[in-house]
């Protein structure tokens, strides 16, 4: 199939913002890549550049600027460029931060293992259900090293894609080399951190670096993770109260397309620890639910706080930017069970109902 032109693209995601913001999303972190369509340019998307096409990075901001400035999108966009952009964009004047408050570059996205459900997370021992297999490492670990000093060095944060326990102890090792070369704060985030060792917990916090975790994965994958890892392993597989516990940052999302977009639905994952059907009756294990004032924060400080946004967004106070929603039930006083069940009836940003209502 060729490559989507600009103006599918531009119509695909306008459609997607609009779903983010009925399901009560205000703000994303989102990583999406641009360069097949850099070449095939429109004009209107062109002349958001002014200086030709460039390559991906160029393109996606053009495209973001196009959508939610020409059809007055009120999502705020937290974009996590790829990897393969660094070079254009240390080239470039934007760092992470960049933008203003509907539009702002985050930081550069790198993979460096699969998933546990193809066995390709990146693990330091063999798959209780493989042996011999220890998942794929995507990118060598000397590459990595260059890559992170690089972004960190000229002023970016880096978001790895890390869910088995070598690939997040890579990923630390990378930062920690950063730091040490360029000492400053980077808030740089571990993405999925799913399976851990217990002596990875106190590294973030050395670190600064920030856990972020999609709740809405327990409900698929506590039926085969055991298998997976096998029950010692278990005990620090997606273990979100551990890492508050431990003073870890930690930032919730939905991982979407992988999982539905919607917060409410992570929100029941993390409390219960069940399937969609309510299964196992106590939750899988239970020690690592999280309460649902826990997980909101979560969501929303959490989430502001990887973004460097806290002072703006993440709570309701003067001075902040107005963005909340309105449900039909108070979370806080329905069941687990019904959190899953709960309605998004308004969704305001920046003080404007923008669904619903």
């Amino acid at each position: 199939m060729p490559a989507p032109g600009p103006g599918a693209v531009a119509a695909a995601l306008e459609r997607a913002i609009r779903a983010a913001l009925a399901a009560g999303v205000t703000s994303v972190h989102t990583n999406d890549g641009f360069a097949g369509f850099a070449a095939g340019w429109d004009t209107a998307t062109r002349d958001l550049v002014g200086d030709g096409p460039g390559g991906g990075f160029a393109a996606g901001w053009a495209m973001y600027t196009r959508v939610l400035y020409g059809q007055d999108l009120p999502l705020r966009v937290y974009w996590d460029a790829q990897v393969a952009d660094l070079d254009e964009i240390l080239a470039s004047t934007k760092r992470t931060g960049s933008g203003d408050d509907r539009l702002k570059l985050g930081a550069v996205k790198i993979f460096m293992d699969g998933s546990l459900g193809a066995s390709t997370a990146l693990l330091s021992a063999d798959y209780s259900d493989g042996p011999g297999q220890r998942g794929v490492q995507i990118m060598d670990t000397g590459v990595l090293d260059d890559l992170v000093l690089r972004a960190h060095a000229g002023g970016m944060q880096v978001a790895i894609h890390a869910i088995g326990d070598l690939a997040i102890e890579l990923s630390l090792a990378a930062i920690a080399k950063a730091q040490a070369v360029v000492p400053r704060v980077g808030r740089h985030r571990i993405i999925h951190c799913q399976i851990m060792r217990p002596e990875l917990f106190p590294r973030f916090v050395q670190l600064g670096a920030i856990a972020e975790i999609q709740p809405k994965f327990v409900t698929t994958d506590l039926r085969w993770a055991d298998r997976r890892v096998g029950p010692e392993r278990a005990k620090s597989a997606y273990a979100w109260k551990t890492f508050l516990q431990s003073g870890v940052a930690v930032a919730a999302g939905s991982d979407c397309p992988v999982e539905p977009i919607a917060p409410l639905l992570g929100l029941y994952a993390a409390v219960t620890r069940q399937d969609l059907d309510g299964r196992p009756d106590r939750g899988w294990k239970p020690e690592q639910k999280l309460t649902v004032d826990e997980t909101l924060r979560a969501f929303t400080t959490g989430a502001a706080y990887a973004a460097f946004e806290e002072q703006v967004k993440g709570t309701l106070a003067p001075g902040m930017l107005a963005d909340m929603v309105v449900l039909d039930a108070d979370p806080y006083r329905v069941p687990g069970p019904a959190l899953k069940d709960l309605k998004v009836q308004m969704t305001i940003v920046g003080g404007r109902v923008v669904s619903g209502g």
